[in-house]
């Protein structure tokens, strides 16, 4: 082993490092590269677990969205233990998120009228909630 100095390479032999000329100017492309324009966040909420009460259901929802950031779509995939337990599952699923999506997708299992009765409960409380914000948030009107 051979002694190293303070400051000093410790390589006994160094390589030695030759400069390479600069590479020719590369051309330009010839056709435009496109960038990604449309680019969209989707969430995804799982209510495919084994749940045994409509409480269970509600705290798992809870879990998954209480960090929830805005997205282009909420896509709520729906177990058949979460629509037996949980009758006011479209209400809830839309107070969750009726401002935070542009759209919400309920993914239900196959089979399951539930499914279709949820998905138009999701339909008509994320209507009524988002006219009921609109009138909340629209300035008041001038009394004549």
């Amino acid at each position: 082993m051979s002694e190293h100095r303070k400051g000093a390479w410790p390589i006994e032999h160094p390589v030695d490092i030759v400069a390479l000329p600069a590479p020719a100017a590369l051309s330009a492309p010839s056709a435009p590269v496109p960038l990604a324009q449309d680019v969209r966040l989707v969430l995804t909420v799982d209510l495919t677990g084994a749940y045994r009460t409509a409480r269970e259901v509600s705290e798992h929802l809870r879990d998954q969205t209480h960090r929830n950031v805005d997205c282009h779509t909420a896509i709520v995939r729906l177990g058949a233990d979460a629509v037996r337990h949980h009758i006011e599952l479209g209400r809830t699923i839309a107070a969750t998120f009726f401002l935070a999506a542009e759209r919400i997708e309920i993914h239900a299992p196959a089979g399951n009228v539930m499914g279709a009765l949820i998905h138009d409960e999701v339909a008509r409380y994320a209507r009524l909630y988002r006219a009921d914000h609109e009138q909340f948030i629209a300035p008041p009107a001038a009394s004549g």
